[in-house]
């Protein structure tokens, strides 16, 4: 039961907040923000913010007791949750967030280690970070020094998980009947073996992508097949004959004919076209394979024979560069090529692998 001091202290810490609570919003899209740019190469799901409530921080006082003299004390006001895809990726966003920020050892806390086998949902890794000094002493940061923020890191199944157990009230487990809790630790195993098993997917797909790349390097296209995984690797080499096709077709267009883009802005657009990429892929790959192109060697071949397939509706392609220049990218270019051919068989009847009739 709080007493009159417990009161008081609680009344001025409310009072604080208050004051406070427009810069705890602004310090939580600041953290929010750094960690947005700072993931890079990592899946990540989700990262949100959020900012206690009055009511929130209210009852965490009243449930806490005498715990806390200061709001400076309370370290999860601020919070910021990182939700990866993968649950080794979640060293690596912890890699980040200590090479970002300034993390308070004391009162950060790796859930994995310390939580029972059965607490699967609850197995995230929480960080106390305050600013670094160096962006405290820009102007744009100096009203934050010294607030402290909870980062929250863990997988999307730990996290659906746990909002499971909060939306059913099961998280005290303990409480609940023998049944009910044997079969949530059946179904929290289940979660966590295919959180290990997202895992080695995600090495066999990178593995593939190396054992693809070499025999590619070793000149073996024939050795690599073609799939939805191993196809960006096309897009990637700027030696890939599609490379080579797209500047034919442009070397043909005059300046009248087609705006053709410089080096650089067509570089730009291409960046553009592969961080994209993903959204065609399988369109791609089931094209392909419907033609009968099931390796790398046989995708070259097929580039070369039909590459004048194009000329036939340069007029179109022509409209659609002219209507949007970026449309030129490799990403798009390929889909433009992709598309000409399926015409060109659909229409003329012509053999994909056979040109020569």
């Amino acid at each position: 039961m709080l007493n009159v001091s417990d009161n008081s202290k609680n009344e001025s810490i409310l009072l604080e907040y208050k004051k406070m609570e427009s810069v705890y919003h602004k310090f939580s899209a600041k953290v929010e923000d750094i960690l947005l740019h700072a993931i890079k190469g990592i899946k990540i799901i989700n990262v949100n913010k959020r900012v206690k409530t009055l009511e929130s921080l209210s009852d965490k006082l009243i449930k806490k007791q005498s715990k806390y003299n200061d709001i400076n004390e309370i370290t999860d006001i601020v919070g910021v949750r990182v939700i990866t895809l993968f649950s080794d990726d979640v060293d690596g966003v912890a890699r980040i967030v200590e090479s970002e920020f300034d993390v308070d050892i004391e009162n950060s806390i790796d859930k994995r280690k310390s939580e029972s086998p059965d607490k699967f949902g609850y197995m995230s890794l929480h960080y106390v970070i305050q600013m670094k000094k160096n962006r405290t002493n820009l102007p744009e940061y100096k009203e934050f020094a010294g607030l402290k923020a909870e980062i929250q890191i863990r997988t999307s199944l730990q996290h659906s998980w746990a909002e499971m157990e909060h939306g059913l009230q099961y998280k005290n487990s303990d409480a609940l009947p023998y049944k009910i809790r044997r079969q949530l630790s059946s179904l929290s195993s289940l979660l966590e073996t295919a959180d290990s098993q997202l895992v080695l997917l995600k090495d066999f797909e990178n593995e593939l992508i190396d054992e693809s790349t070499l025999s590619l390097n070793k000149e073996k296209p024939e050795n690599v097949a073609l799939n939805k995984i191993t196809l960006p690797l096309f897009f990637k080499d700027k030696n890939s004959i599609i490379y080579k096709i797209r500047d034919e077709f442009l070397n043909n267009k005059s300046d009248k004919e087609l705006n053709v883009p410089g080096v650089e802005k067509l570089a730009d657009f291409d960046r553009e076209g592969i961080r994209t990429l993903d959204s065609n892929l399988s369109f791609f790959a089931s094209c392909l394979h419907d033609f009968e192109i099931f390796n790398f060697q046989q995708l070259y071949d097929f580039c070369k024979n039909r590459s004048d397939v194009l000329l036939n509706h340069s007029d179109k392609i022509n409209e659609e560069i002219l209507r949007k220049p970026s449309a030129i990218n490799i990403n798009n270019f390929f889909f433009m090529f992709l598309l000409a051919c399926i015409y060109d068989e659909l229409i003329n009847g012509n053999k994909i692998d056979d040109k020569s009739n």
